[in-house]
């Protein structure tokens, strides 16, 4: 409670959503009555691999909980606790995933299909095809990113929904956030095509209107985004995948 009190002020808010869930999850209901200095390696790796084998916690979030035990460990020993482990000895494997590339003809298909009765979302679909965007950078683009004489487009935000952790709005267990890529690498820009420019020439809207909604004030969340894609896929009878394919 300590850790995460300090760590609230110093980083992002779906950070700390990250590491406060973590915490109420895993590590209190385990940890959360130890003395620091009488939690051992083998305390840790015991539970780890409990959480994988019995609970079938996937490998990734149990990485991501051993991460924040280590935060946790670091911050104690910094600020004078005895501690007696060595997290950096657990090592999770992770199986690599197996993720689904578009063959050429699913491509075009799915091209076609937009093309055929294009609206916002599909050319959202488009346009992640062309040129790499997430789903949640797809949801918070706004026109004003789009510079068409410049065949450029900015990448500054993402969006998604996280649980709620303020009590100024405590009757929403969830909420919309809206913040810079979790990483300096995120932001970036992006070429556009000379395909991609002629098209979107034609749908422009004011710079004040989210791409997926074409209006001010209104977006399109990436849940409600990746489930409008998988109806797409159907209809263009193409494989079913989920949304990052076609970052692929």
């Amino acid at each position: 409670a300590e850790w995460l009190s300090t760590v609230r002020v110093n980083c992002k808010k779906s950070t700390f959503v990250k590491y406060e869930n973590v915490c109420r999850k895993y590590i209190l209901p385990k940890f959360g009555r130890y003395n620091v200095g009488s939690v051992t390696t083998s305390d840790v790796e015991e539970y780890l691999l409990r959480l994988i084998s019995e609970t079938k916690l996937a490998p990734k979030s149990v990485r991501d909980m051993l991460s924040v035990m280590k935060l946790i460990m670091a911050y104690a020993d910094k600020h004078g606790g005895i501690v007696n482990c060595n997290l950096s000895a657990i090592t999770i494997k992770c199986e690599s995933t197996d993720f689904y590339v578009f063959t050429k003809e699913e491509q075009q298909r799915l091209v076609e299909y937009i093309m055929n009765a294009p609206d916002p979302r599909k050319l959202g679909i488009l346009l992640c095809l062309y040129t790499g965007l997430r789903v949640g950078e797809l949801c918070a683009l706004m026109w004003s990113d789009i510079a068409l004489d410049n065949k450029l487009l900015s990448v500054t935000k993402t969006m998604q929904r996280m649980r709620n952790i303020e009590s100024a709005e405590a009757g929403k267990k969830t909420i919309i956030s809206i913040t810079s890529p979790k990483s300096k690498a995120g932001i970036r820009t992006v070429p556009l095509t000379d395909f991609l420019v002629d098209i979107l020439k034609k749908y422009k809207q004011t710079d004040d209107a989210y791409f997926l909604s074409g209006v001010s004030g209104i977006w399109v969340e990436p849940r409600n985004m990746q489930n409008f894609f998988a109806v797409c896929l159907k209809e263009a009878g193409v494989t079913k995948c989920n949304f990052h394919s076609l970052r692929h």
